[in-house]
């Protein structure tokens, strides 16, 4: 019997290609008013797995005012989990 070997292989290579898909809430955070002096309000976006295996989420800043990390996972609307991607404005030593 043919069939049953063909469905099976065809199952195997499909849980082969799993893959994560990154979904964003937004695409940008902001704008974003701050007075000077002070630190900006923290920025946060949520990101989801849209696609299939495990998306492991890690964060960074290209400059040292901001801060970036990944809080737990929580509830949202992109796919019932999202993990709060935060990123902290520590602008209080910049100047105008």
């Amino acid at each position: 019997m043919l069939f049953p070997k063909i469905l099976l292989f065809a199952l195997s290579v499909s849980a082969l290609s799993a893959a994560p898909k990154l979904r964003l809430a937004m695409a940008t955070a902001g704008p974003v008013a701050v007075v000077t002096g002070q630190n900006g309000p923290v920025q946060i976006v949520d990101a989801a797995n849209l696609g299939d295996g495990t998306l492991s989420l890690t964060a960074a800043a290209s400059v040292p005012w901001i801060g970036a990390s990944v809080g737990p996972r929580r509830g949202c609307a992109l796919n019932g989990v999202c993990f709060p991607v935060q990123m902290a404005l520590n602008t209080a030593s910049l100047g105008k």
